[in-house]
């Protein structure tokens, strides 16, 4: 196995073959870097051939002189990784790299190398559900629980129904939603300039906008990711006052049925917890998930491979100092 840089000339098409995630895909490295963000790739091939790809996101550490690496939802690096990019130039200057594996934390392949340490946390959620696509929709319509079959037969009934737009409209339409979703939540997506450059340097084959409309008023909205075998739901939304028309539980079975059509092995649908934990503000927002049917999973703990360690440790020392800040913040609020 030979470990390669991926310049920009690179068959971006074959790249994305062997890419397990949209966030490793060639369009979101494109997007980083028209928000100023240094993007790294690189190829693992066997006998000349690409087998695995990496992107590395490089970002500066606050407050400090230090920059570190990431790379989000990728494989599990190989121990001849791990060793290139401690020697590789354009990395061996970093404070550490962060990877977060998309597998599931029970795959053998995350086994201990060297210089590999088990992240403090997580910088994604580490569980997920995912709907096996690889059945027929009326097998899918009968692992839905009792009471979202009815959601979706009622708001078809009270006339919601759902448009795939994928234009400049449509993430208008998504965009104001989400953010009045997020104000209602509390919680903190990227600000609408990262979306617009995500949307324009994916929505020609990847990025779908699913909005569900009541009558003509746009009521739920979902930002869905058609990549390789997996449909990804990353980002939705949805108006408060018009919660009793249903709209979110339609919405979501017209994308599953949306990758039916596309043949799609799987519907990832992001982040959830365990529903033993019954505090959590995602508890509800994971129960509804899994009434469709899918299967809660929980995937690999974040990694850092540290390459320089005064370096690490004022990133580790500013990230405590930044949580209790949030946590003092929250309880305020």
């Amino acid at each position: 196995m030979t470990i390669k840089l991926i310049d920009d000339k690179f068959d971006y098409e074959l790249y994305n073959q062997k890419a397990p995630h949209p966030f490793q895909s060639w369009e979101y490295g494109e997007a980083l870097k028209q928000l100023d963000h240094r993007v790294i790739r690189f190829g693992e091939f066997k006998r000349n051939e690409l087998n695995k790809v990496y992107q590395i996101i490089i970002r500066k550490i606050p407050y400090s002189k230090h920059e570190f690496g990431y790379i989000p939802q990728s494989f599990f690096p190989s121990e001849q990784l791990v060793k290139f990019l401690l020697k590789n130039n354009l990395t061996k200057k970093l404070a550490f790299i962060k990877i977060i594996p998309y597998v599931e934390k029970k795959d053998k392949t995350s086994k201990s190398i060297r210089n590999l340490l088990k992240a403090p946390d997580n910088l994604q959620p580490n569980f997920t559900i995912k709907i096996n696509l690889g059945q027929s929709e009326q097998t899918l319509w009968e692992s839905l629980k009792k009471n979202t079959r009815y959601s979706i037969k009622t708001a078809k009934k009270r006339g919601v129904y759902v448009k795939k737009l994928n234009n400049q409209k449509g993430f208008e339409t998504f965009i104001q939603i989400l953010f009045e979703t997020s104000k209602r939540k509390k919680f903190y997506p990227h600000n609408k300039h990262y979306h617009q450059v995500v949307f324009n340097c994916f929505k020609n084959n990847i990025i779908n906008i699913f909005i569900a409309y009541y009558r003509k008023t746009p009521i739920a909205v979902c930002e869905v990711f058609k990549f390789n075998k997996g449909l990804h739901l990353f980002y939705s939304g949805m108006k408060e006052n018009y919660k009793k028309y249903n709209g979110s539980s339609l919405l979501i079975w017209e994308i599953i049925k949306f990758g039916l059509k596309n043949k799609r092995d799987y519907f990832d649908f992001g982040g959830a917890v365990p529903l033993n934990d019954k505090k959590h503000p995602w508890y509800s927002l994971t129960k509804f998930k899994l009434s469709f049917g899918g299967r809660l999973t929980e995937l690999s703990y974040d990694f850092d491979l540290v390459i320089n360690k005064a370096g690490y440790t004022k990133f580790k020392n500013i990230n405590l100092e930044i949580k209790k800040i949030m946590r003092i913040l929250s309880e305020k609020n």
